[in-house]
């Protein structure tokens, strides 16, 4: 059986991605959601619209931890490994397989990021120490 998987991100699965997925769950298929959402009850009602069963989400951990209560969606987070900033024209260490490019507002630089692996999201968590001088 198909595994419908939400995508949750302005950007869309780079190819390394995909294959990881596929390997994961096997046979699947991605739904791409781009747009602003209000806040996470829109985020959750959007991907059970699509019938997916699954949500890669690049949000805020504000809401990310919002969206843990709904148990019936395996939340799913992509670890990505910050290289450095760089005008990927020029870069030589681009690998279109795996590394996105996020550029910088104003600027011709971005930061280049490289896909590391898939997370199931299970908490979020704040540890709060208080500020003395």
């Amino acid at each position: 059986m198909k595994v419908r998987i939400a995508w949750v991100s302005r950007h869309v699965p780079i190819p390394a991605q995909v294959r990881e997925l596929k390997r994961i769950f096997g046979d699947i298929s991605i739904v791409q959601i781009s747009r602003v959402f209000t806040d996470a009850e829109e985020v959750y009602r959007e991907v059970k619209k699509r019938n997916c069963t699954h949500a890669v989400v690049v949000l805020p951990l504000s809401i990310i931890s919002l969206l843990l209560k709904h148990e019936d969606i395996v939340w799913i987070y992509a670890e990505m490994k910050a290289l450095h900033t760089c005008d990927v024209l020029y870069c030589g260490e681009w690998d279109p397989d795996t590394d996105v490019w996020l550029p910088l507002k104003g600027e011709k630089e971005g930061r280049h990021m490289r896909f590391k692996k898939f997370w199931r999201i299970k908490e979020v968590r704040m540890v709060l120490e208080e500020l003395t001088r």
